[in-house]
């Protein structure tokens, strides 16, 4: 299997993982504090109760040989992160995961990263599919899944349990290797 990059420079984007340091804890903290109704779908935010909380999930995050997570940088400003999570080399899947902290949403930040980030997942690992979870709500997301070729799989009930005990649904969209590499051919 290929190495992930370490940095990616991608339009005026810079991705590299988040270093696990204090300050990006604390920044990382504050972030998910002020916006936690429209993140709670990907950050656990029952688990983050302090930048420490946050600082440990970064300390973990250094033991994988690969940083399949990316923090999304223009210039020096954070804006959020992208990149893979449940990679499944058994049943040859990954889920390809975003996040956007408030004033980085409706500038199509993510439709410009996304296809770095299939590229990526199709040419490093040996999977079959990429797989993407949404809030139905969340009609952002929902509009980025289709723009970029993904195909509603359906609607997943009683999916995800928030931390106040409530119960939503999720919309599962995929995009085969098939797909991908007509999608390049066409290009």
């Amino acid at each position: 299997m290929a190495e992930f990059p370490k940095q990616i420079n991608v339009y005026e984007f810079v991705l590299r993982p988040v270093e696990a340091t204090h300050d990006n804890a604390k920044m990382l903290y504050d972030i998910f504090s002020k916006d936690m109704k429209n993140l709670r779908f990907w950050v656990p935010n029952d688990d983050y109760q302090s930048a420490l909380d946050v600082f440990v999930s970064l300390k973990m995050r250094e033991g994988y040989t690969q940083p399949y997570l990316y923090g999304i940088y223009k210039g020096d400003e954070f804006l959020g992160e992208i990149g893979l999570t449940g990679f499944s080399g058994a049943n040859k899947f990954a889920f390809v995961g975003y996040w956007l902290k408030e004033s980085a949403r409706g500038a199509g930040v993510i439709n410009k990263l996304l296809p770095t980030i299939e590229d990526i997942a199709f040419e490093t690992l040996d999977i079959n599919k990429l797989k993407l979870n949404c809030n139905p709500k969340n009609i952002a997301s929902r509009k980025i899944a289709e723009k970029n070729g993904y195909t509603l799989d359906g609607i997943m009930r009683a999916d995800r349990v928030w931390p106040d005990g409530s119960i939503h649904d999720s919309c599962e969209y995929s995009k085969l290797r098939s797909e991908w590499e007509k999608g390049k051919q066409n290009a």
